[in-house]
């Protein structure tokens, strides 16, 4: 998992042909009430994320990983995440959601300088940039998720 100095993130006109060919991962994300983020890579690499205190990403080990998940009682949403080469330096990160809730699909790409954000080029299959957009945080969309799946067993 790369830091960067900032990200962008657009909403996708359509997605990549053949998205399958490319390197993934397969992500559980869940939060808690306590405004703990907790997600696993593949069920192989497990991390945690006082989202109130920092935005600092703690690797933890299984164990510990499935005591916090006990103790919080975490609803986890399932996406795979793609990466496909821009450039050399520049990778585009697609997440699809197994519970998608419309067809927006976002796109966001990490860089490791304002100046390099503010002089990316956008590809032809990238949409309007959602990146201040609130609708789009990460936590929305995870609690519009769960809700959905709520929604969906009671009916």
């Amino acid at each position: 998992m790369e830091k960067y100095v900032c990200k962008r993130k657009f909403l996708l006109v359509a997605l990549p042909l053949n998205i399958n060919r490319y390197t993934s991962d397969e992500i559980q994300l869940g939060y808690s009430k306590k405004d703990l983020k907790i997600i696993s890579y593949n069920n192989q690499e497990f991390f945690l994320e006082n989202t109130k205190q920092s935005s600092k990403l703690e690797k933890l080990n299984s164990k510990r990983f499935s005591k916090l998940c006990a103790k919080f009682d975490i609803d986890f949403i399932s996406k795979r995440r793609y990466y496909i080469p821009l450039t050399s330096k520049l990778t585009a990160e697609i997440d699809l959601y197994e519970e998608q809730i419309d067809d927006s699909f976002i796109v966001e790409v990490g860089f490791n300088s304002i100046k390099e954000a503010g002089e990316f080029e956008l590809p032809f299959w990238f949409g309007p940039e959602v990146t201040n957009d609130p609708d789009y945080d990460e936590k929305i969309l995870y609690n519009k998720i769960t809700e959905n799946v709520k929604q969906k067993k009671k009916a």
